[in-house]
């Protein structure tokens, strides 16, 4: 009997991941993962010698997925918000043996092809959301250029935000003689003076 997971720094090492609070697996006698409890719910096939198993957490959704010999099983918990995890695997067969794979060895399963649909799922999201109801008096272009300086002058990068605003600006004089670019610069100054103010 063999389970993989995940769980939390005080977990017990003498029962299998899933079992208790702050610990997550899936179960290869049954094929059910258990999410902190003894009680289980039914996720998929299971698993056995041979096989080889993975176990991955996407921290933007917040979920959990398993894999069964380079496939993907679908995702097995959700809601998974500021956790602190570690990977776990139990067994109960004595003298049972195996080999683990952190990265040190290409994985079957092709998670660099997963990690790329979800960057382009994303990109997709951002540029398809409309922004045009946010600030009419400005371009969509000259929006989201705006929108990056605040970003870096919100999360306390001014220097970077004030070098951000001044390509720009040069940028902008370069390619377009844009009259209205100083207007743009000054409200990204303002956000960066109102940035500072509440930082002192």
């Amino acid at each position: 009997m063999i389970g993989i997971g995940f769980s939390g720094p005080k977990v017990s090492l003498e029962k299998l991941p899933g079992w208790e609070p702050e610990s997550w697996g899936w179960h290869g006698d049954d094929g059910n993962t258990f999410c902190c409890q003894m009680t289980g719910k039914r996720f998929g096939p299971t698993f056995t010698t041979g096989d080889v198993v993975g176990c991955g957490i996407n921290f933007i959704t917040g979920s959990a997925f398993f894999t069964k010999n380079g496939v993907h099983l679908g995702n097995a918990f959700r809601d998974l918000k500021d956790i602190n995890v570690y990977p776990s695997v139990g067994m109960k067969r004595p003298h049972a043996q195996l080999t683990v794979n952190f990265g040190q060895s290409p994985f079957i399963f092709d998670i660099d092809d997963m990690i790329k649909r979800e960057r382009e799922a994303i990109s997709e999201a951002v540029m398809s959301t409309d922004i045009s109801s946010l600030h009419s008096h400005v371009d969509e272009n000259a929006f989201l250029k705006e929108l990056v300086a605040q970003y870096f002058a919100h999360d306390g990068f001014v220097e970077t935000a004030k070098a951000f605003a001044d390509e720009v600006v040069a940028e902008s004089r370069a390619l377009e003689h844009d009259t209205d670019v100083s207007h743009s610069n000054d409200r990204i100054e303002e956000d960066l003076d109102a940035t500072n103010r509440q930082r002192k």
